[in-house]
């Protein structure tokens, strides 16, 4: 059996956006969680689901100084 190709379909990355955007920072919890990047003490975070409903949820923080960003699957 021979399969022939017919044309290349190029794949185009989603643009996705921040999970904590800049603007709400102000106004999102906050917690004493050192940044790994700056040594800043205080960073914003959100929780949120991303494995199946019986893994413990995802959580996302950015640094109130450099506005690092990394998260914590705990």
């Amino acid at each position: 059996m021979n399969i022939k190709i017919k044309r290349r379909q190029h794949l185009v990355r989603k643009k996705l956006d921040p999970v904590i955007s800049i603007d709400s920072l102000d106004n999102a919890q906050t917690t004493r969680e050192r940044c790994e990047m700056c040594g800043f003490d205080e960073a914003a975070f959100v929780e949120m689901q991303t494995r199946s409903a019986d893994e413990p949820a995802t959580r996302f923080y950015k640094c109130k100084g450099c506005r690092h960003t990394w998260n914590d699957s705990s």
